[in-house]
């Protein structure tokens, strides 16, 4: 419970230590503003009548009331010192005037020192996010840019693409062009030598069934009546002329179909040792390189081999077996020609021989 002021003096007065002693001229008492107020007490001020006081103790209440107790308990525990003037060790209350000088600077620079440290750790800390910011924004930069790089990388290659699909179709175009007017060469040259044949033989080509050196044709029976050597001299009187002819026209000859009828064409095989390959669907033949190409490169092949084109209801396989078994029937003179021609130099058996010469025809099919 709250006392009033006189209560309060008295109380104070009478736990002052040196109350039993000597009477002293000057004895310094509490102010009231050292003694424990509450805002919800009415404490009579008598020799307080400014408002203004009133206002002043009642916004400092927590600080006065710090002080009070501070005070208070002085008093009481007897640890209270008296005002320097009355005290009797001078040097002792200088020393403690000098001690608290001492902390109190003491206390200043330990309390500036933190300051500092708190300032310097802030200034760390903004420095911190300062740095921390700028390399984010550095990141950000980098990676814009790298996307940048890989979007415009990504441009180019699309472009590269482009240039290539339109190089690619323009050199295709190109191609068959170039296929469609050789093989309009080709038809006006079969046509003129056909032509010029006709002319000479005096009959025409489909009816013609034998050829002789001067020229003159023999459809009678007196052909059937000639030897056996007529027959293997004609014989091979037709087979350099078919040879001629695929060298002439560039791989298609009109000798091409041609029969020999002078005796029997079986015994003039034998004779000269000489049988053709049947062309047959196996591994091989699916294992050639050609066997990749298309149907107008095939037929190229077969143009420029002098044979038969593929045919509508002709399998794919069944045409590279065709190119495969002209292959097989190339004498040694023949595929050392055509090596030469395609500029192959290999050393090696027959069948190495031919497998370059098929990856060769397949790499210039398809390029």
């Amino acid at each position: 419970m709250a006392m009033t002021l006189r209560a309060a003096l008295r109380t104070h007065l009478a736990a002052w230590p040196f109350n039993n002693a000597a009477p002293t001229p000057y004895i310094e008492l509490p102010r009231a503003s050292q003694i424990s107020l509450t805002s919800d007490v009415a404490v009579p001020l008598p020799f307080v009548g400014c408002r203004r006081w009133k206002t002043w103790y009642t916004r400092h209440n927590e600080s006065l009331t710090r002080s009070s107790d501070y005070f208070t308990t002085g008093l009481q525990d007897g640890t209270a010192l008296l005002p320097i003037e009355l005290d009797e060790d001078q040097e002792g209350r200088k020393r403690l005037r000098d001690e608290r000088t001492v902390a109190a600077k003491r206390r200043r620079a330990d309390a500036a020192a933190k300051a500092r440290r708190e300032e310097e750790r802030r200034l760390a800390r903004l420095e911190a996010k300062k740095i921390e910011a700028l390399e984010k924004n550095q990141a950000a930069i980098l990676l814009s840019r790298m996307r940048a790089a890989e979007k415009a990388e990504q441009d180019r290659m699309r472009k590269e693409r482009a240039q290539d699909r339109e190089r690619m179709r323009l050199a295709k175009r190109a191609a068959e062009a170039q296929a469609s007017a050789q093989l309009k060469w080709k038809t006006t040259q079969r046509v003129g030598e056909k032509t010029l044949w006709e002319g000479i033989v005096g009959r025409t080509w489909r009816n013609s069934r034998t050829l002789d050196l001067g020229g003159s044709v023999a459809g009678d029976a007196e052909a059937d009546a000639d030897s056996d050597a007529s027959a293997d001299s004609d014989g091979e009187i037709s087979e350099r002329a078919h040879r001629d002819h695929c060298g002439l026209l560039g791989g298609f000859s009109l000798m091409q179909g041609y029969v020999c009828t002078y005796g029997n064409t079986a015994s003039a095989s034998a004779k000269k040792g000489k049988v053709r390959t049947t062309p047959v669907v196996s591994a091989a033949t699916l294992a050639d390189p050609r066997s990749e190409l298309a149907e107008d490169e095939v037929n190229a092949i077969l143009r420029e081999r002098g044979l038969p084109a593929k045919k509508a209801e002709e399998m794919h396989p069944q045409a590279i077996a065709r190119l495969w078994a002209a292959d097989q029937d190339l004498s040694t003179t023949e595929l050392h020609d055509r090596l030469r021609r395609y500029f192959i130099k290999i050393k090696g058996t027959r069948q190495e021989k031919l497998q370059a010469m098929a990856e060769y025809e397949a790499g210039e099919a398809g390029a």
